[in-house]
């Protein structure tokens, strides 16, 4: 008997043991990757969804005159944990079971007779548990104010931030056209300029990054002799603050432009008195041309614009235009014409030259002018120090250095770049405006827009109806009226004619023109104002349930369209700008456990 309870208990005690220890497995092997899987993707998620609706209503309020505030999630500390329980029971010890026709007659007392029956011991045994799940999120909040704000507010974006986002695959109208305050030297030809950049992007004939920029890197140190060697000894005197990068580059790149993007300069249309060459987009053309008649109406167009752009940035760059051209006729020419013109308007009328005659070049002759041309320009965000020289030529390892000096800096020292802080951007935003606050029949009437129609777009264009309508200060930078209405009538027309042709997205208002011409200016300007990154819904009452985002304000309602992806993408870029400007917290950051047993 003893021995048949023994093995109950060890039997007990092995289903116990192999119980607990598959719970204690369990718990190891299965909830750490559960909890990381399950845990990590519903607090991601949260914090996704909920930092995109405070973006959101801080545009919102920042368009109301109201302050914004951020509220970051610094830390979120997840702890996991499970406790398991197990208990068991045994019955019956000591007691004898018969289990009838089990074996032969075995005889019970001495008074009764036999059963035909096996007497075994009674055994009977029970194994439960239980296991307890619990987690216990810590979650800190950190609001943007103090210094933190104050370096968000006034700390400008730098020109390798501009530089990733726009080799990121960022539309690169909208990183420009929201972190710039101006990329000219002047701020009226701000848009000529980004228009310009934009249309040789689609090209494919432009790389932009960041560096240093050459008329703001310190002189090479003159070498010195040490006295009785012989040897020359380069001695350091520049700080490495002096080496920082200061300037957004952009490089020409001709060689092989995409042909998808081509527009031929076909008709003049007068535009405030002024002739204006509007470009078109014809497909038949376009379809009869052969393949080399595609490249050289290509190159020709991104000659147009690199000229534009060297135009508009002479002055501010070291490298000199007319550099290469110094024993061409044609500045020979201009310079026996007037002895006394002063480089500014030597290089400008060059230029202008240059381009009137780029519609009767060859590939040939377009090459050779683009070897000549400069191939990068410099768009500093940091002003020239006016000491700034450099000598002639290196010095002669042989000989000591003469100390013959030149000056070689621009003659325009003063910064060409000027950026917003990651804030500066929202408060912008509603106001040059990028952003634009309107009701459903207004949406549907923009997005369906034949030139706003190409899912491919980066932004939506207004016309001069829908300007007015919508912006209620009209266009401010017009000071007179008559100019105002010509101007907008104009450039109207030049958009809707565009976008009849093939849907095209206006980019640039003119590819010839003359960039001394304030008409011209003005109407690159006007096309630059009509552009618009974000449409926001204002509605009375509730959102709709396709709504991708949505805030409501004063009883006011305010949502995205869940199918506007011009919109959606562009807010992403904001939400991009206000994380890479993002201060770190003062804070000690947690650390994040999760307690699994076992």
């Amino acid at each position: 008997m003893r021995k048949s309870a023994n093995s109950t208990v060890q039997l007990l005690r092995r289903l116990y043991g192999a119980f607990a220890a598959s719970i204690a497995l369990t718990a190891c092997q299965h909830l750490g990757p559960w909890a990381l899987e399950e845990g990590r993707e519903r607090y991601n998620e949260k914090i996704h969804l909920t930092s995109r609706d405070q973006l959101f209503a801080n545009i919102v309020r920042v368009a109301y005159s109201e302050p914004p505030l951020f509220m970051d999630v610094s830390e979120v500390d997840a702890t996991e944990f499970i406790q398991g329980a197990v208990s068991g029971g045994l019955t019956g010890l000591g007691t004898l079971l018969a289990e009838q026709g089990a074996g032969p007659a075995v005889p019970t007392s001495a008074t009764a007779g036999a059963l035909s029956s096996k007497v075994v011991t009674n055994r009977a045994g029970a194994v439960g548990g239980s296991i307890q799940y619990q987690e216990t999120p810590t979650i800190r909040y950190f609001p943007l104010s103090g210094q933190p704000l104050v370096a968000q507010i006034s700390t400008p974006i730098n020109v390798v931030s501009i530089a990733n986002l726009a080799t990121s695959d960022w539309p690169l109208l909208s990183v420009i056209d929201f972190a710039t305050d101006r990329a000219t030297p002047r701020y009226t030809d701000n848009f000529a300029a980004i228009n310009a950049v934009a249309a040789l992007d689609d090209y494919g004939a432009l790389v932009i990054a960041a560096g240093k920029s050459d008329a703001t890197r310190p002189a090479e140190p003159k070498p010195q002799v040490v006295s009785g060697t012989g040897n020359y000894l380069t001695i350091q005197t520049a700080p490495p603050s002096a080496q920082a990068t200061d300037a957004l580059i952009l490089y020409l790149q001709p060689d092989h432009p995409s042909l998808d993007p081509l527009v031929s300069n076909v008709e003049e249309t007068s535009c405030t008195g002024e002739k204006v060459e509007y470009p078109r987009y014809y497909k038949e053309k376009w379809q009869t041309a052969n393949d080399d008649m595609k490249l050289l109406l290509a190159k020709r167009n991104i000659m147009h614009f690199w000229i534009r752009l060297l135009r508009l940035y002479a002055g501010t760059q070291k490298d000199d235009p007319l550099a290469n051209f110094k024993d061409d006729s044609r500045l020979t020419s201009l310079i026996k014409q007037n002895p006394k013109i002063s480089k500014q308007k030597l290089t400008d009328d060059f230029l202008e030259s240059l381009d009137e005659r780029v519609a009767s070049l060859n590939l040939s002759q377009l090459d050779a002018d683009f070897a000549r041309l400069p191939q990068k320009i410099e768009l500093r965000s940091t002003p020239v120090p006016t000491t700034q020289q450099q000598p002639v030529s290196p010095p002669n390892p042989k000989q000591p250095a003469s100390g013959k000096m030149e000056n070689t800096s621009p003659s325009n020292k003063a910064p060409v770049l000027s950026t917003h802080s990651a804030l500066g951007i929202l408060l912008n935003a509603p106001q040059q405006p990028t952003i634009e606050f309107v009701t459903r029949s207004a949406f549907e009437k923009i997005i369906h827009q034949k030139w706003n129609s190409d899912s491919s777009n980066t932004f939506y264009t207004l016309t001069a109806s829908d300007e007015n309508s919508l912006w209620s200060t009209g266009y401010g930078f017009f000071y007179d009226s008559h100019v105002k209405d010509t101007m907008v009538m104009c450039v109207s027309d030049w958009i809707v004619n565009t976008g009849e042709d093939t849907g095209a997205i206006p980019h640039s208002f003119s590819i010839m023109e003359n960039t001394s011409n304030y008409s011209t200016m003005m109407a690159e300007r006007t096309l630059g104002h009509l552009r618009r990154y974000i449409l926001v819904i204002k509605a009375e009452d509730s959102a709709p349930t396709n709504a991708f985002v949505s805030y409501t304000n004063r009883g006011e309602t305010f949502y995205i369209d869940g199918g506007d992806v011009v919109s959606r993408r562009n807010l992403a870029l904001l939400a991009q700008f206000m994380t890479m400007q993002a201060i770190p917290s003062p804070n000690a950051p947690l650390t994040p456990t999760i307690s699994v047993g076992g």
